[in-house]
Parts: structure tokens; sequence; C-alpha cells
């Protein structure tokens, strides 16, 4: 059986540029380096599914893959592991509607007596930001 957690933040006032959001994560201690892998999606992908996989050193193409896709309200995907540690989450920015989500798929942290998502560990990570 498997699981999903995720939470969506929709702002009363939406950031106008949720790349910042970005960088504000990356500066925090997350990084864009899943298993020596970027994980985004790609221009033209309509129903966040494409998710395409490139080397570590063609995270500037990303980066401006993800511009372009908030430019032209396309939702940008990017998949950020928390410093060190494995513990990722797929993040889905949507600047049109004013709307960050968090989808809690990589290495997802779980309480020890059951197979629920603690989401005590991911909280500070996004409402940090």
């Amino acid at each position: 059986m498997s699981h999903l957690a995720s939470i969506s933040i929709t702002l009363f006032e939406p950031i106008e540029n949720q790349e910042q959001m970005l960088f504000s994560l990356l500066s925090y201690g997350c990084s864009y380096n899943v298993y020596n892998q970027i994980s985004y999606l790609p221009l033209g992908d309509k129903d966040s599914s494409n998710w395409r996989f490139v080397n570590l050193d063609e995270w500037p193409q990303v980066l401006q893959v993800f511009h372009q896709k908030l430019k032209i309200n396309e939702t940008a995907g990017l998949i950020l592991v928390w410093k060190q540690t494995n513990i990722g989450v797929l993040f889905l920015f949507n600047q049109s509607k004013g709307e960050i989500s968090a989808i809690f798929e990589t290495n997802r942290q779980t309480f020890s007596d059951n197979n629920f998502t603690d989401f005590s560990w991911y909280l500070p990570l996004i409402l940090k930001h």
C-alpha cells in the first residue's frame, strides 16, 4: 500500500516572484542534488507528470526552464532534498494561482510505529519561507 502526503499553500497576497521562494529554500539548506541528478518539469508539460532527470551541471538550464515556466503561467516543478539527507519534497510552483504545493515522497519521513507521514519534520522547512 502506498501513501501520499502533501500540503498546498495558497497565499492571500501571492508572491510576485516564486523564483525567490526557490532561492530561499536553496539558501536555507535545500539542494537540487537528488542522487546526483536534477529532477524537474520541462517546458510544455501540461499535466505535471513528464518529469525529466538531468546531470547536475545542467542546473543553469534547469533554472532557465523554471523561470520560463513561471513567466508563461505553467506549473514549475522541482524536487529538492534537505541538506545531505536525501529526504525530499516535490515542489510545484503555480505563480498564476499564487500556490505552492509540496508533495512528500522522496524518502518520506514517517512515525516509527506506523507509516503515517511525520508532518512535523517538514513544516519548519516549508513554513519558514
